[in-house]
């Protein structure tokens, strides 16, 4: 088989004949790979490479493999190390809260990452935020010791507090809001007698001057009342302290208050009777004394 070099060759100049690779050193072409389709090309020498131009093996050009490669070292890509599973194995390790290992499939292997951070691991770190912390968990609470959320010890609280009911001891406090309008006996409030034995009633009636009872016409009256319960079911109660703004009725008054004491759940019951078909917005603020 000719040869056929070409003329006038610069040292490095490389030249392939058939399955053999040439190069000129300055004074001969001399064979420096071969190449065969049927064979495996093992290359003996164990030096290792630092370099593209260094190594048992150097390719001046691309390399296109189609099957897997297997390194033994570390693969480098523009001078600097490559990332991979093994060396990512070998570098990374887990901390406080973060528990690393290393998962084998059948077709893959990968690393997981778990975090295991409890609420007091984090607070260990650290136990201020300026982030709203919202509380989904809608347990109710019937003790100290129960509830969506249960402290231990004290509570400082520098703003404003807002609770359905409040409870200290063997008091409560509870708050509620009814709107009417019309002259019916209207149930405004009620409590389990066997929890609380007395209650005290702070009671606020806004009436007419609009939906939100803005406009002049509007009235008001503020009222206090005293309700306790017997063992036999009967409830005791006095009303005092009214004021009021010019209401309809009897001494100014915006309507009348009635209470009961029902046998079948043992709940006392507090009732309104307005005194005239108006809008009326009425808050009920109750503090309650445990049986």
């Amino acid at each position: 088989m000719a040869l056929n070099f070409p003329p006038n060759p610069a040292p490095g100049d490389q030249w392939t004949v058939g399955t053999k690779l040439y190069q000129w050193n300055g004074d001969a072409w001399l064979v420096v790979s071969q190449a065969s389709a049927a064979s495996t090309l093992i290359v003996t020498s164990s030096t290792n490479a630092t370099s593209t131009n260094t190594g048992a093996l150097q390719v001046v050009g691309g390399v296109g493999i189609g099957g897997d490669l297997w390194i033994g070292g570390t693969l480098y890509s523009n001078n600097a190390p490559v990332l991979t599973t093994s060396t990512l194995n070998a570098s990374i390790f887990g901390g406080t809260d973060i528990n690393i290992t290393t998962v084998n499939t059948a077709s893959i292997t990968y690393l997981r990452f778990d975090n295991t951070s409890t609420l007091q691991s984090v607070t260990g770190r650290g136990f201020t935020t300026t982030n709203k912390i919202n509380v989904t968990n809608i347990t109710e609470s019937t003790n100290t010791t129960t509830g969506a959320v249960t402290i231990a010890g004290g509570l400082g609280v520098g703003k404003r507090v807002n609770c359905e009911s409040l409870r200290i001891a063997d008091s409560i406090f509870d708050s509620t809001l009814i709107t009417v309008n019309n002259t019916a006996s209207v149930l405004i409030d009620s409590f389990l007698a066997s929890d609380f034995r007395s209650a005290k009633y702070f009671i606020q009636i806004s009436s007419g001057g609009g939906a939100n009872h803005t406009a002049s016409t509007a009235t008001f009256q503020a009222v206090e009342l005293i309700l306790i319960t017997d063992n036999v079911g009967t409830v005791y109660s006095t009303e005092y302290g009214l004021v009021s703004t010019g209401g309809v009725g009897s001494g100014g008054s915006l309507g009348a208050f009635t209470s009961d004491l029902s046998l079948i759940d043992n709940t006392a019951r507090l009732y309104f009777s307005a005194s005239a078909a108006t809008n009326k917005t009425i808050k009920v603020l109750r503090t309650g004394m445990a049986s």
